[in-house]
Formats: C-alpha cells, sequence, structure tokens
C-alpha cells in the first residue's frame, strides 16, 4: 500500500522484499545502513521520484487485491471471472509532416503497453498503406489505422477525424516530433485505475530547448495530482469524454479549449509523472505553432540538464 501511493520505503531484510521489491524498497541490515538510505533519500528528490514510480507501477500491473485473487482462483482450479485485460489504447497523431512517420512508429513501438492502435490523421497528404503497415511491423506496431484529412481543415477537425476512427476505449494525442518513453502510455493508463479522472496526461514535463542544448523541466510541482491542464501531446482521453465533448474547429489553442469544455462538463484531468516525455523545443521557430523564446521556457520552468540526455527522463 505505501509503495502504491508512491511512498520510497526502506525497510529491514525480508526474502519477501527480495523476491518482489528488491529495486524498489532500500532494505538495511543495520542501523548505519537505515541512515544511509535514509539520507540518500531525503537528500534526492530525483531518487525519491524515480523510486515511488516504479512503486506505484509495480504494483498497479502486478500486486492489486484484483490480481491477487486471480492469482488464487487459477491455483486453485475455479473457473471464474478473472480481472479484464489491458483496456484498449488508441494513440492518435495529427500531422502534416509525412516525413515524421518513421518517428512516429519508433515513438508507438517502443511503448511497452501491449494493447495499442496508431492513427494518423494525415493533414493534406496520402501514404502508401501497405509500405506504412510494412515499416509498422518492422517495429511491432502491428494495428494502424490511416486517414486523410483536407488541407484545408483546422487541426481541432483533424484530431476530431483521428478521434472518430479510432477504436479504442480510450484515445490518446500525441504529436510526430516528441519523444514518448516505453512507459508512457502503461502510467498514464495506471492512473485511470486509482483516480476518478477522465482525462490522465502530463503538465510536469521535460522540454527539450535546441537552442540552448538543455533540458527545462516545465511546470514542476504539478504530478500526481488533479489539475486545470496538461500537455496536449501527451493525454489520454476516456471514449466516454469524447463521445460528448469535440476539439473545437481551431488551428491553435484547440487542446486547451477542448480541456475547459471537459472541465465545464465535470470531467476530471489528472497530471501524472513528468517522466517517459519530451517536448521537443527546436530552434527553427516555424517548426512551432507555440511561439516563446528559448529564455522564457527557461524562466517559466527549470533547468535540470545540459544535453539530450534521454536516460534521464525514462524511468
Amino acid at each position: 500500500e505505501l509503495a502504491a501511493s508512491g511512498t520510497p520505503i526502506v525497510s529491514g531484510t525480508s526474502p519477501a522484499i527480495d523476491r518482489f521489491f528488491s529495486d524498489i524498497v532500500l532494505q538495511a541490515r543495520d542501523s548505519d545502513a537505515g541512515r544511509f538510505a535514509l539520507r540518500a533519500l531525503l537528500g534526492s528528490e530525483e531518487m525519491r521520484s524515480r523510486i515511488a514510480l516504479r512503486g506505484i507501477r509495480r504494483v498497479m500491473r502486478g500486486h492489486t487485491a484484483s490480481l491477487r485473487f486471480d492469482d488464487i482462483l487459477e491455483h486453485t482450479g475455479v473457473t471464474a471471472p478473472r480481472t479484464p485485460p489491458s483496456p484498449s489504447v488508441s494513440l492518435v497523431v495529427p500531422t502534416n509532416r509525412p516525413q515524421q512517420v518513421g518517428e512516429i512508429l519508433e515513438n508507438v513501438g517502443r511503448q511497452s503497453y501491449s494493447n495499442l492502435q496508431l492513427v494518423i490523421a494525415a493533414h493534406g497528404f496520402d501514404l502508401d498503406e501497405a509500405e506504412l503497415k510494412r515499416q509498422g511491423a518492422d517495429v511491432g506496431v502491428h494495428n494502424i489505422v490511416f486517414t486523410r484529412v483536407a488541407a484545408e481543415r483546422t487541426l481541432g477537425e483533424v484530431i476530431n477525424a483521428g478521434f472518430g476512427v479510432a477504436d479504442g476505449a480510450y484515445i490518446g494525442k500525441i504529436d510526430d516530433d516528441n519523444f514518448y518513453g516505453a512507459e508512457f502510455v502503461g502510467d498514464l493508463m495506471d492512473a485511470f485505475s486509482y483516480t476518478e479522472a477522465g482525462i490522465v496526461g502530463k503538465w510536469s514535463h521535460y522540454t527539450y530547448v535546441e537552442g540552448l542544448d538543455a533540458m527545462v523541466l516545465r511546470f514542476p510541482g504539478f504530478e500526481h495530482a488533479y489539475v486545470e491542464l496538461v500537455a496536449g501531446s501527451a493525454m489520454i482521453v476516456e471514449r466516454s469524454v469524447f463521445d460528448a465533448i469535440k476539439f473545437p474547429s481551431k488551428r491553435v489553442g484547440e487542446d486547451t479549449q477542448f480541456l475547459r469544455d471537459a472541465k465545464t462538463h465535470g470531467v476530471r484531468t489528472y497530471s501524472g509523472d513528468r517522466y517517459n516525455y519530451i517536448y521537443m523545443r527546436y530552434s527553427d521557430a516555424s517548426h512551432h505553432t507555440f511561439n516563446v523564446s528559448d529564455i522564457e521556457l527557461v524562466a517559466k520552468g527549470e533547468l535540470v540538464q545540459y544535453g539530450k540526455n534521454l536516460e534521464h527522463v525514462t524511468a
């Protein structure tokens, strides 16, 4: 229960901990080891956050009461309903850049969450769908839907078109040029099981500022909390929410308006952890519709490191 609530733990030694939580619980064989473990945790927010996230992930995917009961039924030979399998998730990528398809496939193929569908909502271009599926199979993406939307349609309409052809019980929105770590989908989906949210995403998140060759943590302090907004390129929505609320027909700001409309309808939005996602801020300003300076991004966040160290943002 402590691990499930995101609490780092220092414990005495135990064979049970060795078997199930050896990389999550810090075990102390004597008082000196206990003091060092506590000092390490109290002195390093980064260490605490990573251990906390791994604890939540481990419990939600392998040690809940319902999963334990499934184990008992299986070992006693009782035929009974089991915990439902992981719900289906469709990841929708609105894009007007066919050259980004390879990166899209890599981001989706990297995911540890298995019940995934990729929807590419192509804004004003066509692709060879047979070749697209061949490339997807090469990186482990086997369920791909391609839909073309006319170039004159707004971004909000493109997103709605992608969401409209998605099959998933949950629908995510990602971008074509950001980085999505292996646990991006899995961690957000875990949060649906322990919150009352209809939308889960990331408000605290990393941004790589190419012009400074620096990694910036934007909106620090908004993790594991109900929030007003999350990043538009890092959110997953219950299908029932999209059935009731559509993205507005706008070229910019459609994500923000969608989230505000959801709140008006009583839908709660939850911000998960800051890991496994990087918003890529390129030096070429024409690459973005979000026009702010590099220094403004740093001023409104926290510069955590120089260089694009992907290991730092994956946990």
